[in-house]
């Protein structure tokens, strides 16, 4: 009990065991992501088909208008959620935006048959149902960053110490990452500089303990 409690307290291990829950959060997410997309098909479909008769060719095309959708947007989140696991929170503006498009276009259309003015008779209760896939969507897209970004500075070195400790701790943190296969055997400086975010000096200085150098 004595070795696991120290274990436990290691830099190394806390740092793998954040990425393990990090990464379970992730596909959690992305899972959750896909079934919400999944869910607004439906409506999508019932919009973008215009009342064309039922196997009809229209009928058909209006099945494919949310699954593109939602290709697309999962390539955005995707790739924001892997650079996430990785340390590297992407936020690009041009990304933000292209998010907030697609969201917008989903409820749009799933909401628009069932809303006040349109529907006859309205039906509130018809409108949520619709509309919770896209809100479920909206919303794991908007905490996702956010909650990659506080692992990643959860992952960070503290900066009190002397610089000794805080170069231990780096070499703890490449180590784990070469464990959990994140970086290579023998990674370079600018590979380890890139990944921790921290000084050239103290990324050579990892890489020389991990060679076996002073």
């Amino acid at each position: 009990a004595g070795r696991l409690a120290e274990l436990a307290q290691d830099p190394a291990m806390r740092i793998y065991q954040s990425m393990r829950v990090r990464r379970l959060l992730v596909g959690v997410a992305l899972t959750s992501l896909t079934l919400a997309l999944a869910w607004s098909t439906a409506g999508v479909q019932a919009f973008a088909s215009d009342g064309a008769p039922v196997g009809s060719p229209v009928w058909w095309f209006a099945w494919l208008v949310e699954p593109f959708l939602s290709l697309a947007l999962l390539v955005v989140v995707g790739a924001r959620a892997y650079l996430g696991t990785r340390g590297h929170v992407l936020d690009h503006p041009a990304l933000v935006k292209v998010e907030r498009l697609f969201l917008a276009l989903t409820v749009g259309m799933n909401a628009w048959p069932y809303l006040p003015l349109v529907a006859e008779p309205f039906n509130l209760a018809r409108l949520v149902l619709h509309i919770l896939g896209p809100v479920v969507a909206v919303a794991i897209t908007t905490a996702l960053p956010v909650i990659l970004a506080a692992f990643s500075e959860l992952d960070q070195p503290t900066p009190t110490g002397p610089t000794y400790r805080a170069n231990t701790e780096l070499v703890n943190r490449v180590r784990a990452l070469i464990q959990a296969g994140e970086l290579p055997a023998s990674p370079s400086a600018t590979r380890i500089q890139r990944t921790l975010r921290c000084g050239m000096d103290d990324a050579r200085a990892v890489r020389d303990v991990l060679a076996g150098g002073a």
